[in-house]
């Protein structure tokens, strides 16, 4: 399980999957914006250093890739490819964050446009949980991460509308009153 949705982190079931540094993890962030897509190590390097790379980039690269097989006890290549000039992270349906957030942010907002508004709440409720922090934690500035991150978080913003649109349709004024006086705080 991948998640962006605050501090860049991996799970393998419950157990918290060790990334190193912030190349490397900047690297993951990068191979899971694109997830299921080859990404280029001139892509890579762009991405990471911009107009200014090392000599030694396409080793350091090798290495930040190396780095991530070896902390997802991937040796044999199967979720992190080498293909066509580039890597390939395999990120299967449900595994990553964002895509599990968008998917019932969709799905809230049909629910509410349905009339549903009791399950649009659920789902909103689902979507928002999701969040541990600001997307993509530290690097949110990083040049790669800046606009996903404010897509997000008006995306999240969106999901918060359309779960107090449900609240108020259901009638639940008085805990929307208490939850904005707190949130004031």
């Amino acid at each position: 399980e991948f998640v962006l949705l605050g501090p860049i982190e991996v799970f393998d079931g419950d157990r918290n999957v060790p990334l190193g540094g912030a190349r490397t993890r900047e690297v993951l962030a990068i191979l899971l914006l694109n997830a299921n897509r080859v990404v280029s190590t001139d892509q890579l390097i762009e991405s990471l250093w911009a107009e200014n790379p090392p000599k030694t980039a396409r080793n350091s690269v090798q290495r930040f890739v190396s780095d991530l097989r070896k902390a997802f006890d991937d040796a044999d290549g199967s979720l992190l490819r080498t293909q066509d000039g580039g890597y390939l992270l395999v990120v299967a349906d449900g595994e990553l964050d964002i895509d599990v957030f968008e998917s019932l942010a969709l799905q809230g907002r049909e629910a509410l446009d349905a009339g549903r508004a009791s399950d649009a709440t659920s789902i909103f409720q689902m979507a928002l949980a999701l969040w541990t922090g600001v997307p993509f934690g530290d690097l949110r500035y990083a040049e790669f991460a800046s606009a996903h991150a404010s897509r997000l978080e008006e995306s999240r913003i969106t999901v918060i509308e359309g779960r107090i649109e449900a609240e108020l349709a259901l009638a639940h004024h008085a805990e929307l009153i208490g939850e904005l006086e707190r949130s004031e705080e």
